[in-house]
């Protein structure tokens, strides 16, 4: 009894989808990992404010993935949530929105009877909570459109919390990105995004190369995983027989291509290309400057020389 339990949680533990979803929570992390590591001012905090922001954006869009919604729907969806939920953090606007929420509830029970009967109703304390959520956003506003100006006139302005929060959105968008695409078993398009915005940062920092390393080998994994899942999906849909060891066969191949792959990408950037240019260059024209002395063929004359 106990190894059949044992038997059916380790086999929905290896399944596709759960190998995906834990590859996935493992390129979140590679990706705001590293770029966090690339920001000015961020530290261990940061990247984890970043991966929790990731791993909620990724959580919503793989579950819109699910339901009847286009990609417009879910974009917009998406959009409407992260740019709320953001502008509410940068103006620090959740107690207030919470004091402004308990006013409504207090004046509510007064509207019917102040129709029935036609009495006013005092609403000065919805009037002072709702001024200081626009106080918070004007103030906001102002910083974000000082920021924007300064990027259209190439003049540096250093607002750590308007960085951060564009670098909130961006990051926000991207996991959405992966997660919308993970839904679908799409692994291409999943992880292409962040694997560029990635490159992008680290070859203008030059720090934690290893994580682009990681996501490309996680990406590779995802690919042969849902790749996979999809054949078997086929066969099982046009009942086609299939051997049960053919998931061994194809996880072993999974693996080893991808330590194959994953180790030629991580060896490749540290191989500097016009040195062994330069040693090929030299050692070809030594060997041709020992044959020219052997066969008694003069070198060819610069313009400096005599004739």
């Amino acid at each position: 009894m106990i190894g059949r339990i044992l038997s059916k949680a380790l086999s929905r533990l290896f399944s596709a989808d759960s190998m995906g979803l834990i590859l996935l929570l493992t390129a979140l992390q590679a990706f705001t990992y590293g770029i966090s590591s690339s920001l000015r001012s961020a530290d261990e905090r940061q990247g984890m404010y970043f991966f929790w922001v990731c791993l909620i954006a990724a959580l919503i869009a793989l579950g819109l993935s699910k339901l009847k919604l286009n990609g417009i729907q879910a974009s917009a969806g998406i959009l409407v949530i992260g740019v709320a939920g953001i502008w509410i953090l940068g103006a620090r606007l959740t107690s207030p929105l919470l004091d402004l929420g308990n006013t409504i509830l207090n004046v509510a029970p007064q509207i019917i009877p102040a129709i029935r009967f036609d009495i006013s109703i005092d609403t000065t304390g919805v009037a002072d909570a709702w001024s200081v959520v626009a106080e918070a956003s004007s103030a906001l506003w102002m910083r974000i459109q000082v920021w924007l100006m300064s990027l259209s006139e190439n003049i540096t302005v250093n607002d750590a919390m308007v960085r951060s929060l564009a670098w909130t959105l961006i990051m926000w968008l991207v996991a959405a990105w992966m997660g919308w695409f993970a839904g679908r078993r799409n692994a291409v398009a999943s992880m292409l995004p962040s694997m560029l915005l990635l490159a992008a940062v680290i070859s203008y920092s030059e720090l934690r190369i290893y994580t682009l390393w990681l996501m490309v080998s996680i990406f590779l994994l995802l690919m042969g995983i849902w790749n996979y899942k999809e054949h078997t999906k086929q066969w099982e849909r046009k009942k086609v027989d299939y051997s049960d060891s053919i998931r061994y066969d194809v996880g072993q191949a999974v693996i080893l291509l991808t330590i194959l792959i994953g180790a030629i990408t991580f060896v490749t950037p540290s191989i500097s290309w016009r040195e062994i240019r330069d040693y090929l260059r030299e050692r070809d024209q030594s060997s041709q400057n020992e044959a020219a002395d052997l066969l008694g063929i003069q070198q060819q004359r610069t313009a400096g020389q005599n004739v």
